[in-house]
């Protein structure tokens, strides 16, 4: 033990801590954007007839800061991850 910290062993990088790892990542950003791409659809439907342009135009205009959120919102959820311990191993950064 070096300065409270356990000594890491490093395991195999297998399919299933990868899976364990994408299903943390993938099921955040699902219940994250589920309530903003629906916020992005009723802005897209409001922007399209307050101004009379199309449903495409519209969704154009709104697909640049829909992405953005994306964006920012995924560095967080990967964030959060990193910081897991999962039933097996826990990911951990280490410098060179």
């Amino acid at each position: 033990m070096v300065n409270g910290i356990k000594d890491m062993q490093t395991v195999e990088v297998t399919w299933k801590r990868v899976m364990k790892v994408w299903w943390s990542i993938f099921w955040r950003i699902q219940i994250f954007m589920f309530p903003i791409t629906f916020v992005q659809g009723f802005i897209t439907l409001f922007i399209g007839k307050f101004f009379g342009i199309g449903r495409d135009t519209a969704s154009n205009i709104t697909l640049m800061p829909f992405l953005l959120i994306f964006i920012v919102v995924t560095f967080f959820i990967i964030k959060r991850v990193l910081r897991l311990q999962y039933s097996d191993f826990r990911i951990a950064l280490i410098a060179k």
